[in-house]
């Protein structure tokens, strides 16, 4: 990993690295227990499994601006790795 500088008077702009996650639309409200708690997910909302088990929910709205469907072959989901 190279090292970087971080500038002490403001920020430096960084990229968060990518990360396959897997999701699924809900069809109906449901409990989610997610690393903060217990929350409430309602119908339509995504749920998002994460590395390393962890689930949380997302409104449609905001998986639509920050989540992607791969659409690269090599791309591979967990499972088939």
């Amino acid at each position: 990993m190279k090292a970087i500088d971080i500038v002490t008077e403001g920020y430096t702009v960084v990229r968060k690295l990518a990360v396959i996650l897997k999701a699924q639309r809900l069809a109906g409200p449901q409990q989610v227990l997610t690393p903060n708690g217990v929350v409430w997910a309602e119908a339509g909302d995504i749920l998002i499994l994460g590395e390393s088990g962890d689930k949380w929910p997302i409104k449609p709205d905001i998986f639509e601006r920050t989540y992607e469907i791969p659409t690269d072959p090599g791309v591979k989901d967990s499972e088939d790795a």
